[in-house]
């Protein structure tokens, strides 16, 4: 996000209702801005859910919570846009190419509840190549939003075989949290 888009929704947001509270805060501001995503109706649904649950959110405490679990979630739900450079392999690389402990988190799609762990992912240099930097960024990209361990598996597999081409590849994840 450029800055200066982060500066019109503070000028925007700074001619709020009298008496709210504004915030400058990037993180924040950044969560209001993700394409797509409506930060005041996924408030106004939190506090919804919590009150069907029988949660006061009207109390001091919990006054603020609906809009910080709209802000989590949008975070939570959003990735930047995947930019893969590769490069071709013209030194004929062959050996595997391994990054291990790549941290991840997401929100299981059956349950909405957050799991996060690790994945080791490597692969067979084909026709081109890409940094290990890049392997990190791939796992995050797919495992932004509601997801399956599975499909995360899936996704990064085929992604590495249409953009390198790659002669083979592996994924191994060990989920090791669960809300």
């Amino acid at each position: 996000m450029k800055r200066g888009h982060i500066a019109a929704v503070v000028a925007e947001a700074s001619h709020s209702a009298p008496g709210r509270a504004v915030t400058a805060d990037p993180a924040v501001l950044a969560a209001r801005t993700i394409a797509g995503v409506d930060i005041g109706a996924a408030r106004r649904a939190a506090a919804d859910f919590l009150s069907a649950l029988g949660i006061d959110v009207d109390r001091e405490e919990m006054r603020e919570t609906p809009a910080r679990m709209a802000r989590a979630y949008a975070e939570l739900f959003s990735t930047l846009p995947l930019r893969l450079t590769t490069f071709a392999n013209d030194e004929g690389y062959d050996e595997l190419v391994l990054a291990r402990a790549i941290p991840f988190r997401t929100v299981c799609e059956h349950h909405l509840l957050p799991f996060s762990g690790l994945a080791h992912v490597g692969y067979l240099p084909g026709e081109r190549i890409v940094g290990l930097s890049k392997l990190t960024r791939l796992v995050e990209h797919f495992a932004a939003g509601p997801q399956v361990q599975e499909r995360l598996t899936k996704q990064v597999a085929e992604c590495l075989a249409a953009r390198l081409r790659a002669r083979g590849w592996g994924w191994c994840s060990r989920r090791s949290t669960r809300a």
